[in-house]
């Protein structure tokens, strides 16, 4: 399925010879917000523009292209800027001629060439229809002709239509016949044009249908796919969280295993020196079940994080920070970041209702990101005290979760990009840019939460709102 190509307005993007775009209005507001840059853009890039004026009168649209900046008295005297009215163009010997009025169009593309200017962007108000006793098909015919006058002409065409005052059965033949649309001020390929020797061949609406059940169909496909590349990046970044995972059970498991060997080895003097007794054999047992139980209440933990929660439950979210504390903070303590929780309210409980193992994965993401954005200015500044602190706090019935830390923040030029998919500042081997386009969608597409940034005096703020 091709991507849509969308611009904010004229002035942000280079409209080329042969674009034929259809404006659609309900206000004046919104044809001059469109008119005035396309002509503005056409003016300052050396081309001849041609205003053909209907529903405003011609003070009317001189005072609204110098209200916009341009010097209509210059363009005027340098012919740069011409405006017809439709007895000059459209209307021909008061009734409409397709043929006239392309005739008109070329010899009009002929004469800007001709004085030097670099092609012809024309614009017209299309109201006239309601007044000429035009039919439909005759406007149809029409415009797929321009659009083969297009194609071999150093010409650009806006036609601009009153969605207030045509019939919608009009506004959607008309549809058919322009390759770009513009509307709700922005510019996008147009999916259901008609191609116009397919167009002047055929019956408009038997081609609509035709075209608009096979967007359909071509629509579904490209949904289940992004779906499909959806799945893949959220597994991809939950084996990039099991992987961190897997850390910190092999550093908490570190400890504990080196105090049953302690107690192995000391069982083993015990008996040599002839200590051993049931009393210090069940002290022994004691102290190895006490260190086994806290193994295996990590690999519990872990063994959650795996199973991907399927129903939304309640759950306290300061419990399952408390369960990442005691899980990651000597990790990093061992990078000399400390990893703390405050409450702001000291609500008690902070029941909210959602994935936990999600959320989990939220919370690993940016304390990481954290991290690394910390020990980056480590070795830029060489200063070792890093700081990340999850505040908590409960307002009505929502909970918001702050994480700050001390790592230098995010620069203000890439800081509204950073939840867009595949955007990363880290070297390939490092980051893949979908983790915090991840975290996004489970905070607020399936958690109905909000996931922001913004930068504080040190560092950054990530808070999520459930």
């Amino acid at each position: 399925m091709a991507s849509s190509v969308y611009y904010q307005l004229f002035d942000r993007e280079q409209l080329t010879p042969h674009n034929h775009i259809s404006l659609f209005y309900k206000t004046k507001e919104e044809q001059l917000r469109a008119i005035v840059p396309y002509i503005k853009v056409g003016l300052e890039g050396g081309e001849q523009c041609l205003y053909i004026a209907d529903e405003n009168n011609v003070d009317s649209v001189f005072n609204s292209l110098e209200n916009g900046g341009i010097d209509v008295d210059k363009a005027l005297k340098s012919d740069a800027l011409m405006l017809q009215t439709i007895n000059e163009t459209y209307l021909q010997g008061g009734y409409f001629s397709s043929d006239l009025m392309l005739k008109f169009t070329d010899s009009a593309i002929k004469s800007a060439k001709k004085a030097g200017f670099k092609k012809l962007r024309g614009t017209g108000e299309m109201t006239w229809i309601l007044h000429s006793k035009t039919s439909t098909e005759s406007l149809l015919d029409y415009e797929a002709k321009v659009n083969c006058l297009l194609e071999k002409s150093d010409l650009i065409a806006l036609c601009q239509y009153n969605l207030t005052c045509l019939s919608t059965k009009t506004l959607l033949d008309i549809l058919c016949t322009h390759p770009l649309i513009r509307y709700d001020n922005v510019v996008c390929n147009n999916y259901f044009y008609i191609q116009a020797d397919i167009l002047l061949k055929n019956d408009c609406n038997q081609v609509s249908v035709e075209r608009i059940l096979m967007k359909l169909s071509e629509t579904e496909k490209e949904i289940e796919r992004l779906r499909k590349q959806e799945q893949l990046l959220n597994q991809q970044s939950r084996m990039a969280s099991i992987g961190e995972m897997i850390s910190a059970i092999s550093h908490q498991w570190m400890q504990p295993l080196n105090a049953i060997t302690l107690i192995q080895m000391d069982l083993l003097d015990a008996y040599d020196y002839g200590d051993l007794d049931k009393e210090y054999l069940n002290s022994s047992i004691g102290r190895s079940m006490q260190q086994i139980k806290f193994m295996s209440k990590t690999i519990d933990n872990f063994r959650n994080f795996l199973n991907p929660s399927k129903l939304k439950s309640e759950f306290d979210v300061k419990m399952l920070i408390e369960e990442i504390l005691s899980m990651f903070s000597d990790i990093f303590r061992r990078e000399n970041i400390s990893l703390t929780l405050t409450e702001e309210n000291e609500a008690g409980t902070y029941i909210v209702t959602g994935y936990r193992n999600e959320l989990m994965q939220v919370i690993l993401n940016i304390i990481n990101n954290a991290k690394d954005a910390i020990l980056n200015k480590v070795l830029s500044e060489r200063n070792n005290n890093g700081v990340i602190v999850i505040v908590l706090k409960k307002e009505q019935d929502k909970v918001m979760l702050k994480i700050r830390d001390n790592g230098g923040g995010i620069p203000e030029d890439i800081i509204d990009k950073i939840f867009e998919p595949y955007f990363t500042t880290k070297s390939s081997d490092k980051g893949s840019g979908i983790g915090l386009y991840l975290s996004k969608t489970i905070i607020e597409k399936n958690m109905d939460g909000k996931l922001t940034v913004c930068n504080l005096d040190e560092g950054a703020e990530f808070m999520i709102e459930i």
